[in-house]
């Protein structure tokens, strides 16, 4: 059972290694502990200090899935290698390494703030969800009043209506 143990390290650290060195560091950084994280902030975000974030209790949380999910999308992986990289980092941050097929942002569409993107799409979608019917007929005749389609008696009068009925 030890051997088996020893061979999955060695295999990790050699992996780690190579992602290092994609990345365009040196490899002996990957196995270096505190000092890889901070490598890998300076890589993902500019910044390697931003790495004291992950101390921070709750945010911790969030900085950890973005810092997964910009790590995936600089080597331009799926959203399911994405999820392998949350929940398995070591054996998934070992395959980056060991995948000769990626290398790191390659015109790969990397965006260090893919996951902020995504929460505004998700903040977008919502909204839209629960907006009420007053509030989406506002939103159309401030369109209808904007294309002087309604003149400004008529978009106060019909807008007082709404509102009321808020």
């Amino acid at each position: 059972m030890s051997l088996i143990s020893v061979l999955a390290t060695v295999v990790i650290a050699i992996g780690n290694w190579q992602m290092f060195k994609k990345m365009g560091r040196e490899g002996w950084e990957s196995i270096i502990p505190f000092y890889n994280a901070y490598v890998l902030f300076q890589v993902l975000y500019g910044s390697g200090w931003n790495f004291l974030g992950l101390l921070v209790p709750f945010y911790n949380i969030y900085l950890y899935v973005k810092m997964m999910l910009d790590l995936g999308a600089g080597f331009n992986k799926s959203s399911g290698f994405m999820a392998g990289l949350l929940f398995l980092p070591p054996i998934f941050m070992a395959l980056l390494g060991l995948d000769n097929h990626n290398q790191w942002g390659e015109d790969n569409g990397y965006n260090p703030d893919f996951v902020d993107d995504i929460l505004g799409k998700v903040n977008d979608r919502v909204e839209q969800q629960y907006e009420s019917e007053e509030v989406s007929e506002l939103k159309k005749l401030k369109v209808l009043r904007d294309q002087d389609l309604l003149t400004e008696e008529e978009y106060d009068e019909k807008r007082k209506d709404i509102v009321n009925r808020l």
